[in-house]
């Protein structure tokens, strides 16, 4: 924090990083780079001073789509951008010039596909994958018309995925409080398998042991409180022939199990993060995904 003598006078406004406050009229004098539709940008922690912390703005977003309604669902991950800025902060009674790195209100969204589709006959199979990375303004993440691209749409064996070419508004958001150094080993690590589908060594898409939610976790792992994460759901059915599906006894991460076991931890650890967005989280994989026409034999809680 630093105090901006030169403008105001002595100790009448400080620097956050993001964005300078007021204290004389307890506003910022510019909008959050977080945007909420239910609430002012010129908002400090929502209102909320006693149970919410805003360290500098630094966010990770877990962004999903739940299975449900015969849907497979999705899981995406976006992470804060940052560019540097020089601060003057005084220690000791002396004036010290620092670069620090702030968020500039942008953010990258990542994610994982298998790029020549998946199904029924090939879900547990290694195929080509396809890691998507698009650079937004963190507004677009709460925008009624956010469409993100996929590269598929549907397919003859899941008719009812996803779309055709781009997927509707995400049924779940997850922020998670994070920072500089966090969000660079995330950036890292996921750029890291984006380019790596410029090598003889392409992602492996398996629906099983390498998806979308496999892919996500891959970052999320970096933040302390999340390092044990994985999203794990036993899939167990004796199959169906008019279904044309085999019977499957595996353990694979699936878009909502993920989403409970985040929603869990926060509601164990509130300053990690919130739940922006649950519009109904469904139940196990294979019973949603067939619309109960086929029964998951496994128990889950």
């Amino acid at each position: 924090m630093e105090k901006d003598d030169d403008i105001k006078g002595n100790n009448n406004s400080y620097d956050f990083g993001a964005r300078m406050y007021d204290p004389r009229i307890g506003r910022w004098f510019s909008p959050d780079a977080k945007v909420y539709e239910y609430a002012s940008p010129y908002n400090f922690v929502l209102n909320s001073p006693i149970s919410s912390i805003d360290k500098e703005g630094n966010d990770v977003y877990l962004i999903i789509w739940f299975t449900k309604d015969g849907k497979i669902g999705h899981v995406g991950i976006v992470v804060a951008n940052y560019k540097e800025k020089k601060l003057e902060v005084e220690e000791n009674g002396e004036c010290i010039k620092r670069l620090a790195r702030v968020p500039d209100g942008t953010v990258t969204y990542y994610d994982f596909w298998p790029k020549n589709g998946s199904g029924k006959s090939n879900f547990d199979k290694d195929t080509e994958g396809k890691v998507n990375k698009v650079k937004l303004n963190i507004v677009d993440i709460f925008s009624e018309k956010m469409e993100l691209p996929a590269p598929f749409g549907k397919t003859k064996e899941f008719p009812n995925d996803l779309g055709s070419g781009t997927m509707k508004q995400p049924d779940g958001i997850v922020k998670i409080n994070s920072e500089y150094n966090v969000d660079k080993l995330i950036h890292n690590k996921l750029s890291e398998i984006f380019n790596s589908q410029n090598t003889k060594n392409k992602p492996k898409y398996n629906g099983v042991s390498n998806n979308c939610t496999t892919f996500a976790v891959c970052g999320l792992i970096e933040i302390d409180e999340l390092s044990n994460v994985k999203g794990l759901e036993h899939l167990k059915t004796d199959g169906s022939k008019l279904l044309r599906i085999e019977p499957v006894d595996v353990n694979s991460s699936t878009p909502n199990f993920l989403f409970k076991e985040i929603m869990k931890i926060i509601k164990e650890n509130p300053k990690l993060g919130e739940i922006l967005k649950n519009n109904g989280v469904g139940g196990d994989f294979i019973n949603e995904v067939t619309k109960e026409r086929l029964k998951d034999e496994t128990p889950n809680n």
